[in-house]
């Protein structure tokens, strides 16, 4: 099973932009095995002043070594309840310094259209704010292994597709389709389009 994310704009010229590295990956240490693969391609240019692109390069070889010995998931704003057991693990400061003293280094690439990277520890840092190109585009998907897939997240995926609804990028767990209109001013917004552009 695949899916997709969606399309995110970034705006022009802020200035008041905090953002927190948040190194994970979307699978929960109790499955073994990689068994959620995330990719992602270039669809534009993608250069220095378009935000740092940094890649662990070789990490997913070290998938499941990295969780012989328990680790806590680390702390994040964006983070889940811990109540909500979802595919996703958050790495801390030691956490990615274990990937570096195992001979992995974070590597700073840029990107054609076309390139693509796959299971690999990644983190990004915010566009130029005074950059002309109104943004830089990318299709990050989400791939799963059969022995993880249950008949009902695929039917709950494909509600989704067919409906136009939105939800998360997980194809086998946690999707909840999300039809809720976006609010401006505590009301529907009325540039909301319920069909792709």
């Amino acid at each position: 099973a695949c899916s997709f994310h969606g399309s995110n704009v970034p705006i022009l010229n802020r200035q008041n932009i905090t953002w927190k590295f948040w190194p994970h990956c979307d699978q929960k240490p109790e499955r073994k095995d990689m068994q959620a693969v995330q990719d992602l391609m270039k669809i534009t240019p993608h250069g220095c002043r378009d935000g740092d692109l940094i890649l662990m390069e070789g990490s997913a070889k070290l998938f499941n070594e990295t969780f012989v010995h328990k680790r806590e998931s680390a702390d994040h704003e964006e983070a889940p309840p811990p109540e909500i057991k979802t595919d996703l693990f958050l790495f801390s400061e030691k956490g990615v310094k274990w990937f570096e003293l195992e001979g992995r280094e974070m590597t700073k690439v840029d990107m054609e259209p076309g390139d693509l990277f796959s299971r690999t520890l990644a983190r990004c840092t915010t566009p130029d704010p005074l950059r002309l190109r109104p943004k830089t585009s990318c299709l990050i998907c989400l791939h799963d292994t059969e022995k993880v897939r249950h008949r009902e997240y695929l039917e709950a995926g494909e509600e989704c597709s067919d409906n136009l609804l939105a939800t998360i990028h997980w194809p086998h767990t946690n999707i909840r389709p999300a039809s809720e209109s976006p609010m401006r001013d505590s009301k529907g917004c009325p540039k909301n389009e319920d069909e792709p552009l």
